[in-house]
């Protein structure tokens, strides 16, 4: 069978994407002057020099404003690579979790997309801020995911497998703290985790491993 992790049983994973940040609806309302006139004595103006710490607020706004409709679009796609090539550039001072967020934001939407090329640079970045963010296992665990879930894609099924696992490891441990400490977003937790385990299992009946496939498939439906 040819693998096709980003569809299964016609679920696609941008219905529920394992992206760590927040909806755009929580995020902070952000302008920016380069698209906002202001009047001084009641006559348009040009607007003020727009700092780059402005201008990526405004292309994070737009990621995730298209992000959000999760209809697959490259729009989205381009619009999140935009962003995580802004910041990367321009703002590298950026706060780690932050970077994480927007290089997930990339390598999710250009996935989703099916550009998994694209899309296979950002992976790696997540991975390696991840890294330094070893108390964020929700962040952590999406990074694997969607690398694992790309190379799946490239047909690197050994290294998808292994990515994967990283990324189920990840995916229990958060569940488990959100339940602990009644974090009111559990349930979203525990449908990532859910997907995790189903594409990990439709890339082990690749594998021919059909066992350790159902172990998986057994498990999301017990979460469910």
């Amino acid at each position: 069978m040819r693998y096709r992790p980003l569809v299964w049983a016609a679920f696609r994973f941008a219905v529920s994407y394992p992206v760590p940040a927040q909806n755009q609806a929580d995020k902070p309302a952000t302008s920016s002057p380069a698209i906002e006139s202001s009047s001084v004595n009641g006559r348009d103006s040009k607007p003020p020099a727009t700092s780059h710490a402005d201008t990526y607020a405004a292309l994070d706004d737009e990621c995730w404003q298209l992000y959000n409709k999760h209809d697959n679009s490259r729009e989205a796609g381009v619009a999140c690579q935009k962003a995580a090539d802004y910041l990367d550039e321009f703002v590298p001072e950026t706060e780690i979790h932050e970077k994480l967020s927007e290089y997930l934001a990339a390598a999710w939407a250009l996935a989703n997309s099916g550009e998994a090329l694209a899309a296979r640079p950002y992976a790696e970045k997540a991975v390696r801020a991840s890294s330094k963010t070893l108390d964020y296992t929700f962040g952590i665990g999406s990074a694997y995911a969607i690398r694992g879930i790309i190379e799946g894609n490239l047909h690197e099924l050994d290294a998808s497998d292994r990515d994967l696992t990283q990324a189920e490891q990840f995916g229990r441990q958060a569940y488990k703290q959100a339940v602990a400490d009644h974090f009111k977003g559990t349930e979203m937790y525990k449908l990532y985790l859910v997907n995790y385990l189903r594409a990990h299992s439709a890339l082990l009946i690749a594998l021919h491993r059909d066992k350790e496939a159902k172990e998986r498939l057994d498990e999301a439906i017990s979460l469910q």
